[in-house]
C-alpha cells in the first residue's frame, strides 16, 4: 500500500487510502487491521470497524439538506480528502484542497438525473498550476463508477481514470467542471469524456472567486448518453440555455450509469444543499389532486396520487415550486391555513412533471364559548353569556343552538339561537347545557352547568298543647300521641319538638318529661323535690338533648345537653318564665317576667333586655312569657302576655298583637308563648285559649279556639 504524497489521491505526506472491494466484505461488521513498518522495522498496527450493509439503494430524486444531517458521510460518500460541515451547518467543503477532492452521492445504477448545487470558490491553492493538477477547477463527475487500473496499474489505492477498453468499469461518463488550465487559455467551462479527453469547453465563462454560483448537470439518454452543464451567478436569474451539451459516442466503454461526484480540484470551495432529480426525453405525467381548489375544512384530507408505477411525489404549501427537497407525499394530510399547494411528479427516466397548482381557503370551525356557571333560584332566569367566533371562510351563515344535555326538568331559552340569552327550568338540580355553533360546514360546542336551587319546603304546621296534656296538631304535622287520658301527677307546662319535626316532647311542673313519636327519653327529674316549678324546656340543635328550666332559673340538662350555668342561687325580681337553647349548640338563653335577660355558654351571647331598651322607671305593660333564638343564634325574640314583641340582635321585627288590634282592644285570652320559623323569617304566638298567631312567613294553619281544650301552655313547631 502506497503512502503520499503521489500528486493525485494521497495528497500530503504519510496520506493512505485503502480501497476495498465490496464483494470482499461481509454483511455486517468487518474488522480490518491496519499494519504500519517505518525504515526500522518498527512496527504500529491499528484495526479499525467497517459496516457494510449491501443491497442498499439511492432513491431517485434525492436531496443532500446539509443542516438536517450529522454529518458529510449522512448524505454522502468521500472519495479523496477530507469533507467536513461548515460552520453553520449549511455547506460541505474539502478541509485541505488538492488534486481531484471527491465525495460521491448516488448509486451506480443512477442513469439518467440532473443535478443543481450552490457552489462558492473562495480561494485556488497554491499548488494548482503544478502537474499533474495543471490548474484549478470545481464541478461534477457524472455516472461514476469509482476509479480503476487504468493510469498507475497496481497501484494502491487505485488512481485510474480513463477507460481501459472493458478490462475494468469506466471510471465515469463525463467530467464537466470549471478550470483556469494552465497556460494562455484562460477560465473556461470544460467536458471530459470517459478517455479524459477535453471534448467540448465554454470559453466565455469566467468564475469570480468569493461569488456564490449555481452549477447545474443534467445527463439523458442510455447510450449515447448526452450531457448538459451551465452555471450562473446564484444572485442572478437561471439562463435558458447551457453553456455546454455534448453527446458521447456511444462506443462499449461508455458507463450507463453511475453515481453523482462532487469535485473540488485544488480550490477551497463549498457546496450547498445537492438536489437531484431523474431525466429523461420526456415529463411524468401530473399527479392528481383531491379535493380540488376551494374552500375546504381544516380536517379535510389533501390526497396526492398519480398513475404512473414507481412515481414519487413531492409538493411544497407556501407557493414554492417543489423539487426534489421538498416534502415527499407519504398519505394524506390536512392544512390549518390558507395554502396554495403545489406538487411534481418525478418518476426515474422521465423529467419532472408539470407542477400542478392547487389553492385552498381553509376554513376552520367556529369557536363556541357557552360562559361561566352559575347557581340560581328556580324562579329566577339563567343569563348566559355565550359567545363565538369565526374566520368567515365558511361561505355561509353562522347558526346558533342551545340544547339541555342533562338535567331534572325542562329548560326555556330567552332565544336558543342566540349566544347570549336566558334560560328557565320547571325543577330545581344540576342542568348540563350546550352552546353548538355552525359555520355551515363544521360545528363546535361548549357547555356550562347551571345549579338551579328549589325552593326549600316551607314548614307551615304547629302542635299546642295544654296543661292537661292534650296535643293537637296543624298543617303539616300528624298527632303522635298525648297525655289527655292519662293521670297527671302534674301540670303540663312546656312543649318542644325534634329537629326533623317527626316526635315532641312534653314537660310536667315537677320535672317528668314524656316522649312522642321519635322524640328519646334522655331523663327527667321527677324524683326530685324542685324548688320552683318547671315552666319551659328546649331541646339542643342536634335533638339529641334537651334542658329543663326552673321559675327560679335552675337549669336541668339531659342527654347532649351541657349545663353552663343557672339563676338557681341567685334571688331574683321576677320569676323565669321562658328559656332558649343556642343553635350553635353551646349555650342558652332565658328571660324574666320583666324580660330580664340570662345568657350562658359561648355560643349564647347577650344582645339585650326589655329593660335595656324602656325608659328608666318604666316596665313592661304585661309579663314576658315566651321567646325563640333566630336560626344563626345572633339574635332572638321575646313576647309578652299581650302580644308584644320584642328583638334583639339580627332578629326582624314582623309584627306584634297590638299592631294589629283596634286602638284599646286586647286579647280574650293571655299570650303563653311562641315559636320562630325553621327560615327564621317569621313566628307564630299562642294564647291561653288555643288561638294562633302568625307573622312574617309562619302562616296560620289552624287554632285550638273552641276545641274544648283547657288552659294552653305552649306550642312547637
Amino acid at each position: 500500500m502506497q503512502t503520499g504524497p503521489d500528486g493525485r489521491r494521497l495528497h500530503g505526506a504519510g496520506d493512505f487510502n485503502v480501497d476495498i472491494l465490496t464483494s470482499d466484505l461481509q454483511t455486517g461488521a468487518n474488522t480490518i487491521v491496519l499494519v504500519a513498518t517505518d525504515g526500522t522495522a518498527s512496527v504500529t498496527q491499528h484495526s479499525i470497524t467497517v459496516n457494510w450493509t449491501p443491497g442498499v439503494e439511492w432513491d431517485l430524486p434525492f436531496a443532500a439538506r446539509w443542516s438536517d444531517t450529522g454529518g458529510v458521510t449522512d448524505a454522502s460518500q468521500p472519495v479523496d480528502g477530507l469533507w467536513s460541515l461548515s460552520v453553520d451547518g449549511l455547506t460541505i467543503n474539502n478541509v485541505d484542497d488538492g488534486y481531484d477532492r471527491l465525495t460521491a452521492i448516488g448509486d451506480l445504477a443512477w442513469g439518467q438525473y440532473e443535478v443543481t448545487v450552490p457552489v462558492t470558490v473562495h480561494s485556488i491553492g497554491p499548488n494548482a498550476d503544478e502537474s499533474p493538477s495543471n490548474g484549478p477547477g470545481v464541478g461534477f463527475i457524472l455516472r461514476w463508477q469509482g476509479h480503476n487500473d487504468s493510469v498507475d496499474p497496481g497501484s494502491q489505492p487505485q488512481v485510474g481514470f480513463k477507460a481501459d477498453g472493458g478490462a475494468t468499469p469506466t471510471p465515469f461518463g463525463a467530467l464537466i467542471f470549471w478550470r483556469d488550465p494552465v497556460g494562455p487559455i484562460g477560465q473556461r467551462i470544460e467536458v471530459l469524456d470517459e478517455n479524459a479527453s477535453l471534448v467540448t469547453s465554454d470559453d466565455t465563462f469566467a468564475l469570480d472567486v468569493g461569488e456564490q454560483y449555481i452549477f447545474k448537470a443534467r445527463v439523458e439518454g442510455t447510450t449515447p448518453a448526452t450531457y448538459h452543464f451551465k452555471a450562473w451567478k446564484a444572485a442572478e436569474a437561471e439562463p435558458a440555455g447551457w453553456n455546454v451539451t455534448w453527446t458521447a459516442s456511444g462506443d462499449a466503454d461508455e458507463p450507463t450509469g453511475g453515481s453523482l461526484t462532487l469535485l473540488s480540484h485544488e480550490v477551497d470551495a463549498t457546496f450547498g444543499d445537492v438536489v437531484v432529480t431523474p431525466a429523461g426525453a420526456t415529463s411524468a405525467t401530473p399527479n392528481l389532486v383531491s379535493p380540488g381548489s376551494g374552500i375546504i375544512d381544516d380536517n379535510t384530507p389533501i390526497v396526492l396520487s398519480s398513475p404512473q408505477a414507481g412515481a414519487t411525489i413531492l409538493y411544497s404549501t407556501d407557493g414554492s415550486d417543489p423539487t426534489a427537497a421538498s416534502t415527499k407525499y407519504t398519505g394524506p394530510f390536512t392544512l390549518a391555513d390558507d395554502a396554495t399547494i403545489k406538487s411534481v411528479v418525478m418518476v426515474a427516466d422521465h423529467d419532472p412533471s408539470a407542477v400542478v397548482s392547487t389553492t385552498y381557503t381553509v376554513n376552520t370551525a367556529p369557536d363556541a364559548e357557552a360562559g361561566s356557571g352559575s347557581t340560581i333560584d328556580l324562579a329566577a332566569a339563567a343569563t348566559l353569556g355565550g359567545s363565538f367566533t369565526d374566520d368567515g371562510k365558511s361561505g355561509a351563515a353562522v347558526t346558533v343552538a342551545w340544547t339541555k344535555v342533562s338535567g331534572p326538568g325542562e329548560v326555556a331559552f330567552g332565544s336558543s339561537t342566540s349566544a347570549a340569552t336566558t334560560a328557565t327550568f320547571t325543577e330545581g338540580g344540576n342542568y348540563l347545557l350546550e352552546i353548538a355553533v355552525d359555520d355551515g360546514r363544521l360545528t363546535s360546542t361548549d357547555t356550562v352547568t347551571i345549579t338551579v336551587n328549589a325552593p326549600v319546603a316551607v314548614v307551615f304546621g304547629y302542635w299546642i298543647t295544654s296543661d292537661s296534656g292534650q296535643v293537637l296538631p296543624f298543617g303539616d304535622v300528624g298527632h303522635l300521641g298525648d297525655l289527655s287520658s292519662s293521670q297527671l301527677t302534674a301540670p303540663v307546662s312546656a312543649i318542644d319538638a325534634t329537629p326533623a319535626r317527626d316526635g315532641y316532647w312534653l314537660a310536667l311542673e315537677n320535672g317528668d318529661v314524656k316522649n312522642f313519636g321519635n322524640a328519646q327519653d334522655f331523663g327527667n327529674v321527677s324524683d326530685l323535690t324542685l324548688a320552683a316549678a318547671v315552666v319551659g324546656m328546649t331541646r339542643t340543635g342536634s335533638g339529641g338533648g334537651y334542658y329543663l328550666l326552673g321559675e327560679d332559673g335552675g337549669i336541668f340538662s339531659f342527654g347532649d345537653a351541657n349545663f353552663y350555668g343557672s339563676t338557681g342561687n341567685i334571688a331574683l325580681a321576677k320569676p323565669i318564665t321562658a328559656m332558649a337553647a343556642a343553635p350553635g349548640g353551646e349555650g342558652y338563653w332565658f328571660a324574666g317576667a320583666d324580660g330580664g335577660m340570662f345568657a350562658f355558654g359561648p355560643d349564647a351571647p347577650f344582645f339585650g333586655s326589655v329593660p335595656g331598651v324602656l325608659p328608666a322607671g318604666v316596665s313592661v305593660n304585661e309579663p314576658v312569657v315566651g321567646m325563640a333564638p333566630t336560626a344563626s343564634g345572633n339574635g332572638y325574640w321575646l313576647v309578652a302576655a299581650d302580644g308584644g314583641l320584642f328583638a334583639f340582635g339580627d332578629a326582624q321585627f314582623f309584627g306584634s298583637i297590638p299592631g294589629v288590634l283596634p286602638p284599646g282592644a286586647k286579647l280574650a285570652e293571655p299570650i303563653v308563648g311562641m315559636v320562630a320559623t325553621e327560615s327564621g323569617n317569621g313566628y307564630w304566638l299562642v294564647a291561653r285559649d288555643g288561638g294562633v298567631f302568625g307573622f312574617g312567613d309562619a302562616e296560620f294553619v289552624g287554632s285550638g279556639t273552641g276545641q274544648g281544650l283547657s288552659a294552653v301552655v305552649g306550642l312547637a313547631s
